[in-house]
């Protein structure tokens, strides 16, 4: 619905006049905002001039639509037409009259524009939004239209007059915003000034810092290699009054010994790890590649560490490396990672099992050696800064551990300067499994590389649900599920295994039987009873001894069995054909 205001006819340009107090009156009640006014009443005086000008007069029709809140003002005639319409609202015509300016500033003074031209008929329709507090009934428009009608006419010098009041406070509003806009500028240039002289500070820091970062790489290289040598000659010392070359020695005098022997040995260890510390932020550590076997890593490692094992409730057990390829790598930067990784469970299991173990992936080309152990475990807040420099976490509750701090941090340096990576799985009170995956043949660096185990494509090969309560075994299995990119989703219980089944949809389950609370055979069970459960495929690996019952009951339950004495003995052709058999062959791009 429209609601016509008021009509003007346009003959002379009195009526021009007429037209703009008019249009600014009904602006102004209608709430239209003063500078507002002025910038309609501004146009449609144009386009009335306009019309008288070149088509010999014309009509201004002011009307309201209340459902869309604005104020309409139309301004026609029948004169020839407008010429180069498009040209002119473009901005791209040009005339020494001045003809088409008036077209162009009524457009960009008004909120809506639309323009009917051809010759005999042209009509110019301009809108202005009204506020949303302006009423728009009929009641309030009658009340509008009396007003105007009952106001006194002028004469247009008075016209006039309002005219150059409207741009005195249009030149007064421009000269404010000026100023502002000067402000602002030179409020920017101060800015540009003081970040540049930023810029200048901060590049000034940084040649400190890296200054200071060299000088401190040459103080703990240097301070490094002259701690060595009295180090090292205190340990020869106290090996030759262990080995009684120069007398016998009573048994406390030995166990003197020993103690100044053990302490030099830790803080040799220390010193070897500021080393390679200040070697590697130097840029002067590079890995020596060579070929060498898991089988004599082990067994150097074992002969390092059984002695230590004084506990006699802990074991240190090394997995087979039947069937492991030869590597090529950095035997002892790998051999370096291993030892901090034994060196801390031993530290924080005071009964039960420390494993070192190795298996590859399907392809040969990752290897993947951990070591897992029965300790204290370690908080997920602590897993976080694990691997950061001189980084020390002990036991939940206890204090700050001994060492340097970097032991780990070196490993993880390690690992990914030999192009893999560390990781840890860990939860309170079960103990923790830390891993370092690598290539089986390392490249030098610079030599092109190929996809690592985290390579950018996305793991985007079937979900896999391991059931498993301990983290050593779900890593391992994670390895080895490497080849089909699975999405390994974990669980640590069989009841935590059920939840996870209704949340994720697993393509498989792989599921451990001896486990604390609900146990294998109980999650089998409640499994199938789901509604979604009787078609999920579920591989059981477990160390448990398989009795014909225990057998006749898990085909029963559809549920295949492999040993993990089988799956982990460095041979995982087993698991890669029951897997295989279940989610297909793996893709040629896994890793």
């Amino acid at each position: 619905m429209t609601v016509a205001l008021l009509s003007v006819r346009l003959h002379t340009d009195q009526d021009v006049v007429v037209a703009r107090r008019w249009t600014r009156m009904i602006a102004g009640h209608l709430g239209v905002p003063g500078q507002d006014q002025t910038r309609l009443a501004t146009a449609v005086s144009e386009l009335s001039r306009n019309a008288v000008q070149y088509a010999g007069g014309g009509q201004v029709d002011v009307q309201v639509q209340p459902a869309q809140r604005l104020l309409l003002i139309t301004v026609s005639d029948h004169g020839p037409g407008i010429a180069a319409l498009d040209d002119i609202l473009a901005g791209r015509h040009v005339s020494s009259t001045g003809m088409g300016l008036g077209l162009a500033g009524a457009r960009r003074m008004s909120d809506t524009f639309d323009v009917d031209s051809r010759p005999g008929h042209t009509v110019i329709r301009l809108g202005k939004r009204l506020p949303a507090a302006t009423p728009v009934t009929p009641p309030d428009l009658d009340r509008v239209i009396r007003a105007v009608a009952a106001a006194q006419p002028v004469s247009p010098l008075q016209e006039l007059r309002v005219q150059n009041r409207e741009l005195l406070d249009a030149l007064a509003a421009l000269g404010h915003r000026e100023e502002q806009l000067a402000a602002l500028n030179q409020e920017l240039e101060n800015t540009n000034r003081g970040v540049v002289a930023l810029y200048g500070e901060l590049e000034e820091q940084a040649a400190q810092l890296r200054e200071a970062n060299r000088v401190q790489a040459m103080f703990l290289s240097y301070m490094s290699h002259e701690f060595r040598t009295p180090l090292s000659s205190i340990l020869g010392l106290t090996r030759l009054l262990v080995e009684r070359q120069d007398g016998d020695l009573s048994s406390e005098q030995e166990r003197q010994v020993q103690l100044v022997q053990r302490s030099a040995g830790e803080l040799l260890t220390m010193v070897d790890d500021l080393l390679d510390q200040a070697r590697l932020r130097a840029g002067r550590s590079e890995p020596h590649l060579d070929d060498f076997e898991v089988a004599g890593m082990f067994a150097g490692l074992r002969a390092l560490f059984q002695p230590l094992v004084s506990a006699p409730q802990v074991r240190l057990v090394f997995g087979p490396v039947a069937g492991l390829p030869t590597l090529h790598g950095d035997e002892a930067r790998t051999t370096r990672i291993l030892r901090n990784f034994i060196s801390n469970a031993l530290k924080f299991t005071a009964a039960g099992e420390v494993n070192v173990w190795a298996i590859v992936d399907g392809r040969s080309e990752w290897i993947t050696l951990g070591v897992t152990d029965t300790g204290t475990g370690i908080t997920a807040g602590d897993q976080a800064r694990l691997f950061q420099d001189f980084s020390q976490v002990g036991p939940p509750g206890a204090g700050r551990g001994s060492g340097s701090g970097l032991g780990l941090s070196l490993a993880r340096q390690f690992a990914e300067q030999l192009g893999g990576h560390v990781q840890v799985s860990s939860a309170v009170g079960e103990g923790s499994c830390f891993t370092v995956t690598l290539p089986v043949h390392v490249r030098r660096p610079g030599a092109p590389a190929g996809p690592g185990p985290d390579a950018a494509a996305p793991l985007a090969g079937p979900r896999v649900l391991l059931v498993d309560d301990t983290p050593g075994d779900r890593e391992r299995l994670r390895a080895l599920l490497a080849p089909w990119r699975a999405q390994t989703v974990e669980a640590a219980s069989g009841a935590e295994g059920l939840t996870l089944v209704a949340e994720a949809a697993p393509a498989l389950v792989l599921l451990d039987l001896s486990m604390p609370g609900m146990d294998g055979l109980a999650f089998l069970d409640a499994l199938r009873a789901q509604p979604r459960g009787g078609s999920v495929p579920v591989l059981v690996v477990t160390a448990q001894v398989i009795t014909p019952d225990l057998g006749a009951r898990l085909k029963a339950l559809d549920a295949a069995v492999l040993s993990k004495a089988q799956v982990f003995a460095g041979n995982p052709d087993a698991l890669t054909r029951a897997v295989s058999a279940r989610l297909g062959t793996p893709t040629s791009e896994a890793p």
